[in-house]
């Protein structure tokens, strides 16, 4: 199973409209999403209630911010009522910032990685991938994760 959403023309939008999507992916596929490890000396990070909101410093998108739950190894079928209440909080707080910075319409997607020890990852889409990056499937970000201005 694989959750995500799209958002605006440039985030893959394959819809007229912003849409989140429930995929169920059969075994013989596999995904290929690691599993994160999280470092607060590596990382800028603000702490929430029940999460940890970060920007890797090893970002592949500018203003990438991804969400680890304090919880360790769990599933996010687990998740508990209160901290549905904090990632609301948090994911609106963050779009709100998104707009502010680059408009109401601004391209994103996000994903919830299907792991033990689940994470959410926004990815703003402000950027066109590179031949560099098409031909090596290295990414190239152009704006210093330290410098993400949700943190700030």
């Amino acid at each position: 199973m694989y959750i995500f959403h799209n958002h605006g023309e440039a985030g893959g939008e394959s819809l007229p409209h912003p849409h989140s999507q429930l995929a169920v992916v059969p075994d013989f596929v596999k995904l290929e999403i690691a599993p994160i490890s999280f470092s607060k000396q590596e990382e800028d990070s603000q702490e929430a209630e029940h999460f940890q909101i970060f920007s890797p410093l090893a970002s592949e998108w500018p203003d990438e911010v991804w969400i680890l739950p304090k919880a360790a190894d769990v599933f996010f079928a687990e998740i508990t009522d209160a901290e549905i209440k904090d990632l609301a909080k948090i994911l609106y707080r963050l779009i709100q910032i998104f707009d502010l910075r680059h408009g109401h319409e601004f391209p994103f997607n996000f994903y919830i990685s299907p792991h033990q020890g689940w994470y959410l990852r926004i990815v703003p889409r402000l950027k066109n991938l590179g031949g560099f990056e098409i031909g090596t499937g290295v990414s190239v970000n152009t704006q210093d994760p330290r410098e993400n201005h949700c943190f700030h």
